[in-house]
């Protein structure tokens, strides 16, 4: 399948499961994920789960890079702290957000069986984000991702004991005008720590890996293959940037 292809089915599953992020930004997280072979996957801020099922749908067999049977596993921490946001009530809303976690089980299951003829794998924690930092999950992440407010000190404490030698770090919000500590905190740890450091900054999202992790062939492949999706798609530093 053509990454034209794979982009517009991008954008019609999300025409009907919303996600609330830019279509550009998203294809580049599927991108990375699906390229880097990555199968276990968390995500801090599950909102209405479909962020989970649209990454189910692109790297299902037929149509994502890999012909493994092997289905990814997801792990969707959300506590409903949102729907109390009476500033963002009318956009929750209309985008029919679940408010309880039997809605979010539904909704998944229920887009993962139409888009995908199989129900997505998923474990769902319904807490508070920075209360589950403070213990080991005891599994090993490749794919981290955050979309909601989190105590970086925490986070730092957590990583180590729960990813796998290999991880990315999806950070959703990134942008000065939104969540301007999320980008300022994944910068000081890789100049600070060194022990990620980043793969791509997008519009709005931008993704750091293990520091060990070789991206320069990913990264220079999305580079000449991806050209025709973007309006600027180049290298800078090492670092992928598009627009």
């Amino acid at each position: 399948m053509s990454w034209s292809k794979r982009y517009k089915m991008l954008k019609d599953t999300i025409e009907k499961y919303p996600v609330s992020g830019i279509p550009k930004d998203l294809f580049m997280e599927y991108f990375f994920i699906d390229s880097f072979s990555f199968y276990e996957i968390i995500e801090f801020g599950a909102g209405t789960g479909n962020w989970s099922v649209l990454i189910d749908n692109l790297t299902r067999k037929g149509v994502g890079l890999s012909k493994s049977e092997r289905q990814r596993a997801f792990h969707q921490v959300e506590n409903f702290d949102y729907t109390s946001h009476l500033t963002m009530s009318h956009v929750y809303e209309k985008e029919n957000w679940p408010t309880t976690p039997e809605d979010l089980r539904n909704n998944c299951i229920q887009a993962s069986l139409e888009l995908t003829t199989r129900e997505i794998k998923s474990k769902y924690y319904f807490e508070n984000i920075n209360d589950l930092l403070k213990r080991n999950l005891y599994e090993d992440f490749n794919v981290i991702r955050i979309d909601c407010d989190i105590d970086w000190d925490l986070f730092w404490k957590w990583l180590p004991h729960n990813t796998a030698e290999d991880f990315i770090i999806i950070v959703d919000d990134i942008a000065p005008n939104y969540c301007y500590e999320r980008f300022y905190n994944m910068m000081k740890q890789s100049n600070d720590i060194k022990n990620i450091k980043p793969v791509w900054l997008g519009i709005n999202t931008g993704i750091w890996c293990s520091s060990n992790l070789t991206i320069s062939d990913t990264v220079n492949y999305a580079a000449a293959e991806l050209t025709h999706l973007y309006d600027v798609i180049r290298i800078r530093d090492g670092i992928l940037i598009t627009r």
